[in-house]
């Protein structure tokens, strides 16, 4: 309905990415970009980066991509941010620094992890794992996925 609500293209860039339709994602990343009014010369050249490593790798040169992009311009110290480091590794397979990140992530009190963790369907294939289930029990929250 209204082409410059930005987080709409932001909702629906992520749901692209869930559905494994990266080009869709990279689109609608832009155009959520386009619809803040940042400058196309900080967020365009990522996006093309992005398109490459899909087009080279698939699925996994779009996330390692994605990957090198989110450690470039993050902070360790940062509050948010560890959610959508945990979800990259997820997509990637590498369970141990997923696990890592939500740590980081509840350590720092990010209000993200918290809320979106225990209910993203990337997380699944680690919901049976201890440590997660200490992670998420210690807090009190649901330690399987919602149905």
């Amino acid at each position: 309905m209204d082409p410059y609500f930005a987080s709409g293209h932001y909702r629906l860039s992520l749901s692209w990415e869930q559905k494994g339709e990266y080009e869709k994602a990279i689109d609608e990343g832009l155009l959520y970009y386009r619809s803040q009014g940042d400058d196309p010369g900080t967020f365009e050249p990522r996006f093309a980066a992005l398109r490459r490593a899909y087009a080279s790798g698939g699925p996994q040169g779009y996330w390692r991509q994605r990957l090198h992009d989110k450690l470039e311009a993050s902070d360790p110290e940062a509050r948010f941010g560890a959610d959508g480091l945990a979800t990259i590794y997820m997509n990637l397979h590498e369970r141990e620094q997923a696990l890592e990140s939500i740590e980081n992530g509840i350590r720092m009190h990010n209000p993200h992890t918290i809320m979106w963790t225990p209910i993203i369907a990337v997380f699944d294939p680690i919901r049976s794992d201890p440590r997660y289930k200490k992670i998420f029990g210690g807090l009190g929250l649901p330690v399987t996925a919602p149905n």
